[in-house]
């Protein structure tokens, strides 16, 4: 193959990629899929030290039985640390990544004939930071690719190019994307900006919510039954051996992806000599996923609101992600949009990437935002004529490009703990991943060399993507820039309150108040925040009590807060920190439609907890803070958030107990009107 150019989409489960001839312009042939394994297009992101090297894809998962203590199913969920537990030995994070990016390199050169793409893009999550894309640079470099080689896109732009490739887009018109694969949710609203790149409007995700949270509840439908029907064999698949798990896990994912073609499947459950077949049904499972799927509409309805859209059949949403294929998630979601199911939605996502802008990986270390016409990297081209404009709309308005954010300083890295492995299927034989020299047959520019050299010790850990509130989106409240690490610790807080109940769907920019301070309490021996004010509702009012909600919300906030409050919702919700969310009852208010103009929000959340208040303070007075502190007095405080394409701020009140998170701005001088016209700054 002459020219080349390959797209590799990194995923919590499988990672995908896709090839397209180079100098191909719009109007020429789209971009393909690549096998990368005998089992089609994915590629299991798993990876297996041996003691040799690091075995990727299904054989890593082939040998995991072996050792589980070697094995890392989702090594994208390490990006945000420094290193990663594996065999008992730490091992940086990019070496993992490298492992991951080399074996496709590798599998997709076999396909060209041997020779190397004449450049690579790499799609990640919308709420990376910027550690996590240096951390993904620094990966594709260790495994052989030039960074000058090299550009980024985000997963929702690149599945946005792929399904306008097919059906353009009109200026001003809003798309939603639905991402829900194998650990996460990701979903963005986007527009053409008049660049030919698209602008992320918003965007929510939850990292708790994903294809193995399906697989999860029918695990517990098949313990039910054993439990009622076979306690020998419940017992023998509980004895902790790790092959019978595996086959049952085999089993559930096999009857899973049935169930989107058939109205029954089996299972197959064997442990010490015993073994049955149970039989689930399509209505079952649709059952048993429900309160999921409720989830993921709540993020989806919450994204859109966040945007200015209202559920309307006339929205297209483009779905992506492995688990977007399930009947029941497309029926669902078609009660609040158009559901748009061009071609595969496990591989829209690498093929898009090859069809839009990118950002040069030179531009992303620097925090310098500008946009590369498709594959002109190769040639060494310059930025695009114009940057990335804001919406455009009858509320838009022009804005210059966020200048660059300078690097901050290193802070604590939180070091991955993988967790116990849950998956297995048979691959073709493999070598371990080693460290390779440059295939290129050239030495990366004294520039880049230096750069490179520098990196480590210029960005803070940020933790994993699925609700990070950094780099171009809104999704919920985990980590902000480079405070990460803080809000880390304030998870870990709010983890021990809350009893460790299981992570629900992202809030992000709607309405989340959590009750857990509902009683007045004073300052302790460590410092803590003072809650004088009235408790919060306890029990909640139920999710259609709307008027005792908007009571609650209405007499807690100050005026300034709650002028054209239209209504809330009491909803059963969770906000990430760090690398997980907690579940946490809250509220979802909405102003009236003369409030959300351009500039004002749709929405708002609303936290009455301590320990999120002492984040949020806490991460105020940090000197490499990405919020800007507009008031702090009275026990009262205001920071602002100022992102590229948009601006939010938080209102803390220790007395009331609550931290009040805004929606959307479009610039973070909007943001400041809207404070000063309500009188609170």
């Amino acid at each position: 193959m002459s020219g080349w150019r390959l797209a590799i989409d990194f995923g919590t489960s499988n990672t995908a990629a896709a090839h397209r001839a180079a100098g191909a312009g719009h109007g020429g042939p789209a971009a393909e899929a690549l096998a990368l394994s005998h089992h089609g297009n994915l590629l299991p992101s798993a990876v297996f030290a041996d003691g040799q090297g690091l075995l990727v894809g299904h054989v890593a998962m082939n040998q995991a039985e072996s050792r589980p203590d070697a094995f890392l199913p989702e090594p994208k969920r390490a990006i945000g640390s420094e290193t990663v537990l594996l065999a008992g030995s730490r091992m940086p994070v990019v070496e993992v990544v490298a492992a991951v990016i080399g074996s496709v390199l590798e599998r997709a050169r076999r396909f060209a004939g041997g020779t190397m793409p004449d450049d690579v893009v790499l799609t990640h999550p919308e709420g990376w930071g910027q550690a996590e894309l240096v951390r993904l640079i620094e990966g594709a470099e260790r495994a052989g690719i030039e960074r000058r080689r090299l550009s980024l896109v985000s997963e929702p732009r690149a599945a946005t190019y792929w399904y306008s490739f097919k059906r353009p887009l009109s200026p001003g018109q809003k798309v939603a994307v639905f991402d829900l694969g194998g650990g996460t949710l990701d979903v963005a609203v986007l527009t053409p900006a008049a660049d030919g790149s698209l602008q992320v409007v918003a965007a929510r995700g939850d990292n708790s919510l994903g294809g193995r949270t399906l697989d999860a509840r029918i695990r517990s439908w098949v313990e039910s039954e054993l439990e009622e029907n076979d306690t020998e064999l419940l017992r023998a698949l509980q004895s902790g051996a790790t092959g019978p798990s595996l086959s049952l896990d085999r089993s559930i994912r096999t009857a899973k992806e049935v169930l989107s073609e058939a109205p029954r499947a089996t299972i197959t459950v064997a442990a010490k000599g015993r073994e049955t077949t149970l039989m689930l049904t399509r209505g079952e499972f649709e059952e048993l996923i429900k309160p999921d799927i409720d989830r993921a509409l709540d993020v989806t309805r919450a994204t859109m609101l966040d945007a200015g859209l209202r559920p309307d059949p006339s929205t297209p949403l483009y779905l992506t992600g492995g688990s977007a294929r399930v009947p029941y998630v497309q029926d669902r979601l078609g009660e609040l949009c158009q559901v748009a199911t061009l071609d595969d939605p496990k591989t829209v996502v690498s093929r898009g990437a090859l069809m839009g802008p990118t950002r040069r990986a030179d531009d992303v270390v620097a925090g310098v935002t500008t946009w590369i016409a498709p594959g002109a990297i190769a040639a060494g081209a310059g930025p695009m004529a114009v940057s990335p404009m804001p919406p455009v709309g009858p509320h838009s308005q022009a804005q210059s490009p966020a200048p660059a954010q300078p690097p901050t300083q290193p802070q604590p890295q939180q070091q991955f703990q993988p967790q116990q492995f849950q998956q297995s299927q048979p691959q073709m034989p493999q070598q371990p991943y080693r460290p390779v020299s440059n295939p290129y047959g050239q030495q990366p520019g004294p520039q880049n060399a230096q750069q490179h050299q520098s990196q480590p010790q210029q960005f803070a850990a940020v933790p994993s993507s699925s609700g990070t509130k950094s780099g171009n989106s809104k999704t919920p409240l985990i980590a902000i820039g480079a405070i990460a690490a803080l809000l880390l610790v304030g998870g870990i807080a709010w983890a021990a309150m809350s009893g460790g109940d299981e992570g629900g769907e992202g809030n992000g920019n709607g309405g989340g108040t959590s009750t857990g301070a509902s009683e007045s309490t004073s300052p302790g021996d460590d410092g803590g925040v003072a809650m004088t004010g009235a408790p919060w509702p306890n029990p909640m009012p139920g999710p259609s009590d709307y008027k005792e909600a908007t009571a609650a919300v209405d007499e807690r906030l100050p005026d300034g807060l709650t002028d054209g409050l239209q209504q809330c919702s009491a909803t059963d919700t969770s906000l990430s920190i760090g690398m997980g969310g907690e579940r946490v009852p809250g509220y979802l208010c909405g102003y009236e439609s003369d409030v959300g103009n351009g500039r004002g929000p749709n929405i708002f959340d609303v936290m009455p907890n301590p320990d999120i208040i002492e984040v949020v303070r806490s991460a105020g007075k940090r000197s490499t803070s990405e919020l800007e502190e507009l008031l702090n007095e009275d026990g009262k405080a205001i920071y602002l958030h100022d992102r590229d394409s948009f601006a939010y701020f938080y209102y803390v009140d220790d007395a009331g107990g609550y931290v009040y998170e805004s929606g959307h701005f479009e610039t973070a001088d909007d943001a400041r009107a809207f404070l000063r016209d309500r009188g609170l700054i």
